[in-house]
């Protein structure tokens, strides 16, 4: 297994106030996913953050953002795709 590093730009998405959050998760083609962290966004909207999995990009390529609400289990709950897309290397 891999680490995979990430810089995440976004921009409009609503601030949650600490109700939700937002969470990045590496998934694989088969639907297996590693998280890669959660963040909240400031007013604007618009954030930039840095992203690490212990998933390599070969096997997990897609990158999903979706809006979660607080767990203990630390497991993908579901929560609303918001974002969905592939990274591309510097």
């Amino acid at each position: 297994m891999g680490i995979q590093n990430a810089t995440l730009t976004v921009k409009n998405l609503t601030n949650t106030h600490d109700a939700q959050w937002y969470e990045c998760w590496c998934v694989s083609p088969k639907g297996k996913v590693a998280t890669a962290g959660t963040f909240l966004v400031p007013d604007s909207g618009t954030g930039t953050f840095s992203m690490t999995a212990a998933a390599d990009p070969a096997d997990f390529p897609t990158m999903e953002v979706r809006l979660e609400t607080p767990d203990k289990t630390g497991a993908r709950q579901g929560g609303r795709l918001v974002l969905r897309g592939r990274g591309q290397k510097l």
